[in-house]
């Protein structure tokens, strides 16, 4: 009886390119936000985007302070490409509303 390898056609190493971490560019809003980090951010500004390995999660940093963590589709690939590949990500604040806070993260 045939059967599949379990193998697959296309890139190798990762599953993708330097080209695929340069082109994320989404908007999420940060899970669990930390209010005392958030009342100090302004729309535009800059966050750091982190990988925990000790907790493998994502975390938008503003200095040494946790504003909040990454909770989304793409984040098995943001952190393959900062660990796997050395790309460093941001986060642009794009809305606060209450204690919410929407980023939009690509690479630098």
């Amino acid at each position: 009886m045939g059967g599949s390898s379990g193998g697959f056609i296309g890139k190798t190493d990762s599953g993708f390119g330097d080209e695929d971490c340069d082109s994320i560019d989404l908007k999420t809003t940060l899970f669990s936000p930390n209010p005392q980090v958030i009342s100090n951010l302004n729309v535009d500004d800059a966050l750091s985007i982190d990988y925990n390995s000790t907790d493998r999660t994502l975390m938008a940093v503003d200095g040494m302070n946790i504003a909040g963590t990454i909770l989304c589709k793409q984040n098995s690939q943001i952190i393959n490409c900062i660990v796997q590949k050395g790309k460093e990500f941001e986060g642009i604040v794009r809305n606060i509303s209450g204690g919410s806070c929407t980023i939009q993260i690509k690479s630098k």
